[in-house]
């Protein structure tokens, strides 16, 4: 892939969105506090103080502190008086300063985010030395990608450069976008990772892992159209290659295998669906896809959901997914489930290589309780999963076929 050297400089220009993400996992953004600033937007001030730096709740990753939080104390008493935003663990800037030790007295040149309690701030120098710009994106946010690029390019993720979003020639087109709107010159992209509690919507407690894009236009303007809180999806000429990782430890302290996730999107009405044409690759504990859709939130769930018979005068509360009966059976079995909304529901089977078998039931359903029969006669003995889909919500169970 060829280097790819941004075609347009903006200076003070773009006012850009704040968003309330988490990073997950010793990463980028702490506390549920991220803003994605573009300096020459904040207030700057000088300040001095004592360096506090909170490693609760670090862990040593090759080496490197990762997870650290910092803080100022500008009045001497060893209060948390303002907090400091430096950017990911990896970053070191060319200018030769590093990052402060607690106990340090430094001198900040900085810009102030009021609305953090305490307030954050993003620090531009440290004690004369240059940290980060003050005048447009940190180096490590995103990246602007031009329209006509001759070959490819790839915006990763800050906090795991395993996970990214890649544009290949042609993948603006020359025409309209959605809405009317022309394809400006170039966008800028961003792909972060989220704790999945920060995810919006209902994931049930089954994400692993959490993303978030997001894309602009020179002017600042937000080309994710539709969707929760002003995020949604844009539509692209061509396919765009998405990675998305799973860190080891994620997976094993649930017990999960990479053979027990999917990748799910958030659609512009709220409801979390299955990402089409995935990719698992399970020695990269990743999964890829290539779509010309690309949404604001992706999440790495599992299948599997745990059932609740919980029901009020015969009408389920709860969406659930019984176990068959009887279960190991040749050839017919019973599979029962339950519905607490209305919507359009599949209930499909697979083998123990992915492969959908059957398709039980695939209709629109009102609230209730179901059953589903299966005749496995065209089929040969083994282990088969039956998978339920509800108005973006799964359950996964296993099955015997006995002959």
């Amino acid at each position: 892939m060829k280097r790819f050297t941004a075609l347009l400089l903006l200076v003070g220009l773009f006012v850009h969105a704040s968003v309330n993400a988490q990073s997950w996992e010793d990463g980028m953004y702490r506390d549920g506090m991220h803003q994605m600033d573009w300096g020459g937007q904040l207030p700057v001030m000088v300040v001095t103080g004592k360096v506090i730096v909170d490693s609760s709740s670090a862990r040593s990753v090759m080496g490197m502190m990762m997870g650290r939080a910092y803080y100022l104390d500008t009045l001497g008493n060893g209060s948390r008086s303002l907090q400091l935003f430096l950017g990911p663990y990896w970053y070191e800037p060319t200018s030769g300063a590093k990052r402060p030790l607690n106990g340090q007295t430094v001198t900040l040149k900085a810009g102030k985010m009021s609305q953090f309690s305490p307030p954050m701030l993003v620090v531009y120098e440290i004690s004369g030395k240059k940290w980060r710009d003050s005048i447009g994106a940190p180096v490590w946010s995103g990246r602007w990608v031009n329209r006509n690029i001759s070959d490819s390019a790839r915006i990763y993720c800050p906090t795991d450069s395993l996970s990214y979003m890649g544009f290949g020639r042609g993948f603006m087109g020359s025409g309209m976008m959605g809405g009317g709107m022309m394809w400006p010159d170039s966008l800028f992209g961003e792909f972060e990772q989220m704790h999945p509690d920060s995810l919006p919507g209902m994931t049930r407690g089954r994400a692993v892992m959490g993303f978030h894009m997001d894309a602009y236009d020179p002017q600042g303007a937000m080309m994710m159209q539709g969707g929760v809180q002003g995020h949604g999806g844009m539509n692209f000429q061509s396919g765009v290659r998405m990675r998305f990782r799973v860190y080891p430890d994620s997976l094993k302290r649930r017990g999960l295998t990479m053979g027990q996730m999917t990748l799910l999107y958030l659609d512009a009405d709220n409801q979390w669906k299955t990402a089409g044409g995935q990719t698992i690759d399970a020695s990269a504990n990743s999964i890829i896809i290539a779509s010309t859709n690309v949404y604001s939130y992706y999440s790495i769930a599992s299948l599997a959901a745990t059932a609740v018979q919980d029901r009020v005068d015969g009408i389920p509360t709860e969406f659930s997914l019984g176990q068959n009966y009887p279960n190991p059976f040749n050839p017919s079995t019973t599979i029962s489930f339950s519905v607490a909304q209305k919507g359009f529901a599949t209930l499909k089977v697979y083998n123990s290589l992915g492969e959908q078998v059957a398709t039980l039931v695939s209709q629109q359903l009102d609230p209730g309780t179901y059953k589903a029969q299966w005749n496995a006669s065209g089929v040969s003995s083994g282990l088969y999963l039956y998978r339920l889909e509800v108005n973006g919500l799964f359950a996964a169970r296993k099955m015997l076929v006995l002959k």
